[in-house]
């Protein structure tokens, strides 16, 4: 044995003597790295497989995105130990300096992002001057708003690399659809098993939605799962997105793959449909309705034929829900019916609507021109400066376009919404440059999510953009989006594969 092999051997010896002292017990550690032991044992394999991860951005990035799905399970079977919560932290950097040192990386921001990375230039640096007003309370709530906003916006550019191939492209949504198919089902098996499965042996200290049931007389006790995460809301959103990028996926794959994509999609959608949140039962279904149009936008005819499998699809759910859990089928029909069928005594859009109009009006009154600094409608607020038990006291207003208003008032406000729309209409004119093919498709797909993530849901919360899931997702499929012009011209530049005639013809036989 060499040198090298005998000391790499005695490395791999010693780590995983540490390692298991560390999990023991034997070896303390100080307080804030007394990690939970499956927090632990996946810093540590971070750790020791750096050289790698630094030298292939793509695994840190699957690594990243894994982790996602995980961390909230890991936290709230640890009491909700949030020292669990950086350990993305950790991946995510890992991710951004594999990113940094790759020369595929070298000016693909500006390339991706064109001219509207002007608008959210603007926006990051007006968020940095009312950083100024919430510093004298806080110094941490300045940074905790900005870091969830945008903490994740350099993965623009991992989505632009992956989606310069169609392939690359493929295998990305195909894997982002198992992994959400995956959560999906968790929560599907939760509505199923009840509120004890995966769930804390003990009530867990500022998690005050793990047990969330709604109900009215018209449709009983309706239950809405967590699946591996802390909230319903995150699992209604990680469900949404799933059913984007497996619908996505359904457009751009073939034979087995497709069958794959389409089962992730009806996980996915029987995950919303158990959720029982009613926006994002309405935005899974306009996703389907995009799905049923995109390849006639793409094709530029008719494509009726293609939505026959995703209306087989529909029918197969529900048969499967009416046959094997036929509660689920009944109540959350009878929920959704009373509350979003408009002509139900018991509907909620009047309600919502004021609600949310009123919030931004409000917002608008609170944060005047320039607001009353970043960070005070923040999500994590509650762990920071009040009681983790009663966040609602917290906040001042129930409304994402509010929310900006009461932080950076009403320019910063008005600098939301040039972004916005700059970033919507870079995406929409990138889906035009690709439209031509299934490529089209795709982003038809992926933009309409785009534009019901930035508008419809931001409408509503702004923790549905500041949430650490969806957000992630939004910069990185934004990227995906901004990268198909290039797909699309490098497909069309391949050359195609001789034919059999071709192939068997010597060089320079005469034609």
């Amino acid at each position: 044995m060499t040198r090298t092999k005998a000391g790499f051997a005695l490395i791999v010896v010693a780590a995983c003597v540490s390692l298991a002292a560390v999990l023991t017990g034997g070896v303390p550690l100080p307080g804030i790295l007394a990690l939970p032991p499956a927090a632990l044992l996946a810093v540590v394999l971070i750790l020791a497989s750096l050289p790698i991860l630094l030298m292939r951005w793509s695994l840190a990035l699957g690594v990243f995105f894994c982790w996602l799905m995980v961390e909230d399970l890991v936290r709230k079977l640890a009491g909700n130990d949030l020292k669990v919560y950086f350990v993305k932290d950790l991946i995510y950097v890992v991710t951004m300096i594999a990113l940094l040192v790759s020369p595929a990386a070298r000016g693909v921001w500006m390339r991706a992002t064109g001219r509207a990375r002007f608008a959210l230039y603007a926006l990051i640096a007006w968020g940095v001057v009312m950083s100024v007003p919430t510093v004298m309370q806080d110094w941490r709530l300045p940074l905790l708003g900005l870091r969830f906003d945008f903490f994740y916006a350099p993965l623009v550019v991992a989505g632009f690399l992956v989606a310069r191939e169609s392939e690359s492209l493929r295998r990305w949504l195909l894997a982002l659809a198992c992994l959400g198919a995956l959560a999906s089902s968790i929560g599907v098996a939760q509505a199923i098993i009840g509120p004890q499965f995966l769930a804390p042996e003990q009530p867990t200290p500022g998690l005050i939605n793990l047990v969330t049931v709604r109900e009215l007389p018209e449709t009983g006790p309706v239950y809405r799962p967590t699946g591996p995460f802390v909230d319903p809301g995150r699992y209604a959103v990680m469900a949404a997105t799933t059913v984007a990028a497996a619908l996505a996926a359904t457009l751009l794959s073939r034979g087995r793959a497709r069958i794959v994509a389409w089962l992730c999609a009806a996980i996915a959608l029987a995950g919303i449909w158990v959720s029982g949140g009613r926006a994002l039962f309405l935005l899974g279904a306009a996703l389907v309705v995009l799905a049923l149009l995109a390849p006639a936008f793409a094709e530029r005819r008719q494509a009726f034929t293609r939505a026959v499998p995703i209306a087989a699809l529909g029918m197969v759910l529900l048969f499967m829900f009416a046959i094997f859990v036929p509660h689920l089928l009944t109540n959350r029909l009878a929920w959704y019916q009373t509350t979003l069928d408009p002509r139900s005594p018991k509907n909620e859009w009047q309600y919502r609507w004021k609600v949310y109009g009123t919030g931004t009006i409000n917002g608008l009154k609170i944060g005047g021109p320039f607001g009353v600094g970043t960070g005070q409608e923040s999500l994590g607020k509650p762990y920071l400066v009040g009681d983790g038990d009663s966040p609602e006291n917290l906040y001042q207003v129930e409304s994402g376009y509010g929310s900006v208003a009461v932080e950076w008032g009403a320019i910063g406000l008005a600098l939301w919404l040039l972004w916005s729309i700059g970033w919507f209409i870079h995406a929409c004119s990138s889906v035009r440059m690709a439209r031509d093919g299934p490529l089209g498709a795709v982003g038809f797909v992926l933009a309409g999510w785009m534009f019901l993530f930035l508008f419809v849901q931001f409408f509503t919360s702004y923790g549905s953009f500041q949430n650490y899931l969806g957000n992630a997702y939004f910069w990185f499929l934004s990227g995906v989006i901004f990268a198909l012009p290039e797909a699309h011209r490098r497909a069309r530049e391949r050359p195609r594969s001789p034919s059999v005639k071709q192939r068997m013809e010597p060089v320079g036989a005469p034609t």
